[in-house]
C-alpha cells in the first residue's frame, strides 16, 4: 500500500505489476528491469514512506545506467519473440526480417565498450550462429512469397553480415524453384480445364469453350505460357507491393491473385501456414495445469477435455486458477463443473446406446 502511495505521489498509473526475476526465463529479467525503470521515481521516495525500505537498497547511479543499457539491449528480443508467439496471424513471413534484426543487434553490441554487454552479446552470438547456419530454407522462402519483399529482401539482409550473400541468395531461389516444380506436377495437368461432371449442375465444357481455353492459353496477349516464364518467375518479375504503415495481409494477397497464379498461391498457402514457434501448441498443454489442479486430480480424460472446451467457450484461452466455476445464463447461476459432469454422462450414455 505504501508503494502505491509513492506511485500516486509521482503521478504514475499503477497499471503494471512489479515483476520478479526467474533465472530460467530470460524475459522475466527484461520485465523486471522494465517495471523498475517505469516506477523508478516511486522507488526513489519509497524510503521516506516505508521504514523497512532503506535508501541503501536503491541501485547506484552506475548500476542504474547498466540497467538501462541491458533493458535497451533486451527490448528487441522481447518484442520480436512476442511477435513470433502470435496465434491470430501468419508468423512465417515475419521470420527472416526479425531474425536479421537480432543478428544485427548482436553484432553491434559485440563492438560496444561495455564489457558486460559485450560478453553477453558474444555468448549469444555463438549460439545464434549455430542456428543461423542451419536456418530452415522454407522460412526463407516465405520472404520471397511476401510481395512486399521478394528475393531483393534476401539480398538486402544477407549483404549486411554475409560476404557470400550473392551465392546464398541464388541457392535459396534455386531451391524455391525446385519446390514449385513439384507443385506444378501435382496441380498443373488438371488446372487448365475444369470438368466436374460429378458435381450438381456441372457439365463438361462444349467445343466452343474448349476452343476458348486453348485460345487463352496460347493467346496473343502475353500469357504465362507464351512468355516462356513460370508463374514464380512472372511473380518475381513484377514490381513489389509498396511498404506502408498500414497492416498487410499476405494471405489475402494470394487469395485475390489466385486466378493469376493458379499453382503458386497453393504453395504460398502451405508455407505461410507453418508456425515458427511451438508457443501456441505449448500453451494448449499449459491450460491442462489449470484444469487438473489439486482439487481435480482424479478427472477422467473425457471430463478434462469437456472442461477445457467449455472454459474456452466462456472465457477464451486466457483462463486462470482464480476464475470461478459459476457463471450466469439468462439470470440463472450455472456451475461449470456440474455442467461438465452432465455433458460427460450424456456423452457416455449416447455411446452406450449406439453400441447396443
Amino acid at each position: 500500500m505504501k508503494f502505491k502511495e509513492c506511485v500516486r505521489q509521482v503521478s504514475l498509473e499503477h497499471a503494471k505489476a512489479l515483476w520478479l526475476d526467474v533465472p530460467t526465463r530470460w524475459n522475466s529479467t527484461y520485465l523486471m528491469l522494465e517495471r523498475y525503470l517505469h516506477y523508478y521515481n516511486a522507488f526513489k521516495i519509497l524510503p521516506t514512506e516505508d521504514a523497512h525500505f532503506l535508501e541503501e537498497h536503491l541501485p547506484t547511479e552506475e548500476e542504474l545506467q547498466r540497467f538501462q543499457k541491458i533493458h535497451k539491449f533486451l527490448k528487441p528480443f522481447y518484442d520480436i519473440t512476442t511477435l513470433f508467439s502470435g496465434t491470430n496471424y501468419p508468423t512465417a513471413n515475419l521470420y527472416f526480417d526479425n531474425v536479421c534484426k537480432i543478428h544485427s543487434n548482436l553484432l553491434r553490441e559485440i563492438q560496444c565498450s561495455d564489457s558486460c554487454l559485450k560478453e553477453m552479446a558474444q555468448s549469444m552470438h555463438v549460439k545464434f550462429k549455430k542456428y543461423w547456419d542451419e536456418h530452415c530454407l522454407v522460412l526463407a522462402f516465405v520472404v520471397i512469397l511476401d510481395p512486399r519483399f521478394k528475393i531483393k529482401f534476401i539480398n538486402f539482409s544477407l549483404k549486411k553480415f554475409d560476404a557470400d550473400h550473392g551465392n546464398k541468395s541464388r541457392s535459396i531461389l534455386d531451391q524455391l524453384k525446385k519446390l514449385f516444380k513439384e507443385y506444378e506436377k501435382v496441380t498443373f495437368p488438371n488446372s487448365a480445364v475444369a470438368t466436374s461432371a460429378n458435381q450438381d449442375g456441372a457439365h463438361d465444357l462444349d467445343d466452343n469453350l474448349m476452343e476458348f481455353e486453348t485460345f487463352d492459353s496460347d493467346g496473343e496477349f502475353g500469357s504465362l505460357s507464351s512468355s516462356g516464364k513460370t508463374q514464380l518467375e512472372f511473380y518475381l518479375s513484377e514490381p513489389r507491393v509498396e511498404l506502408t504503415r498500414a497492416s498487410f495481409d499476405v494471405l489475402t494477397f494470394w487469395r485475390v491473385n489466385y486466378c493469376r497464379y493458379p499453382e503458386l498461391p497453393m504453395m504460398a498457402r502451405d508455407i505461410l501456414s507453418i508456425p515458427i514457434t511451438t508457443v501456441a501448441s505449448e500453451s494448449t498443454f499449459s491450460i491442462g495445469g489449470r484444469v487438473l489442479n489439486k482439487w481435480r486430480s482424479s478427472l477422467t480424460c473425457t471430463n478434462a477435455q469437456v472442461l477445457i472446451a467449455t472454459r474456452n467457450w466462456l472465457y477464451g484461452y486466457e483462463a486462470f486458477e482464480d476464475q470461478k466455476d459459476n457463471f450466469e445464463i439468462n439470470g440463472e447461476e450455472i456451475n461449470l463443473t456440474t455442467t461438465v459432469r452432465s455433458l460427460s454422462m450424456a456423452s457416455e450414455a449416447g455411446s452406450t446406446f449406439e453400441e447396443n
